[in-house]
């Protein structure tokens, strides 16, 4: 186990970022909350990514690149780092996003530390050059984080974006690492916490650019995917869809299918 000697250990997994990575790491040594360590994992880049991180890392002692089996998705990855790594707090860090100077600041401002919870915002869309596509993630792609408080609330979206999130290490503990079907490393540790009833809290305030490019691990839902048109053209997708993201909470004890669909209908009617 690896200790942070900070407050707050931010964790990231990198893949070829080269383009866009030296704005991140602008953005997080600019925080008004310094008390924070960066931990970095590498999945096999080819591209300068590493270079570009030493480069960092001789000039920020708070960063610190670590060399953890490489896992072949950012889901893996992710949750390795978070497995590996002791913390008060944590957070997960994309490599191509721009967090605004007091994100850090802004969030752990809503934490406690005596029961497992999460903390996450909304975001602000940008496109790979930086400029606004919508000023809410939220609005524009139609997620209500005040309609999911329990477990069973999450058929239709897990609501929480990982690069948003910061969480204590109470929430850490409710965490099964290894999952059989975990579709994203921010789904999976809400989902986790939710099971156990800890505190998911939503905060309707971008704190980050969310850049959408074509490398995006996961970015922005296309807005035609809320038409009926769109779900009649994809009706195997959307299908496979509601598979995974069903086998994902049946793993950790879903109630069943009949709850799942109730409740999936009784979020898109908020839509």
């Amino acid at each position: 186990m690896i200790k942070c000697n900070s407050l707050i250990a931010i964790l990231m997994a990198t893949y070829n970022g080269e383009k866009y990575i030296r704005e991140q790491l602008d953005s997080l040594i600019a925080q008004t909350c310094c008390d924070w360590t960066l931990f970095v994992n590498d999945d096999g880049s080819s591209d300068r990514t590493l270079q570009i991180l030493y480069e960092y890392s001789r000039l920020d002692s708070r960063i610190i690149i670590l060399d953890l089996p490489k896992r072949g998705d950012a889901c893996q990855n992710f949750l390795t780092l978070l497995s590996e790594v002791d913390a008060q707090y944590y957070m997960f860090c994309d490599q191509d996003d721009i967090w605004h100077k007091d994100k850090i600041e802004v969030s752990l401002k809503a934490m406690s530390n005596d029961k497992p919870m999460i903390v996450h915002t909304d975001l602000r869309m940008v496109d790979a050059r930086g400029k606004c596509i919508a000023d809410s993630f939220w609005q524009y792609s139609h997620i209500h984080p005040e309609a999911i408080t329990e477990f069973r609330h999450y058929a239709s979206t897990c609501a929480t974006t990982g690069c948003t999130m910061i969480f204590n290490r109470s929430a850490k503990d409710c965490v099964i690492f290894n999952p059989r079907h975990a579709r994203m490393h921010d789904a999976w540790v809400t989902l986790c916490v939710a099971k156990r009833r800890g505190t998911i809290q939503a905060i309707a305030r971008p704190t980050i650019d969310y850049r959408q490019h074509d490398s995006n691990a996961v970015g922005a839902p296309d807005t035609s995917r809320f038409t009926l048109r769109y779900k009649f053209l994809n009706i195997k997708r959307i299908i496979d869809e509601n598979i995974k993201q069903y086998m994902m909470l049946r793993e950790l004890g879903y109630p069943g299918i009949m709850t799942y669909i109730k409740e999936k209908i009784a979020y898109h009617r908020l839509s």
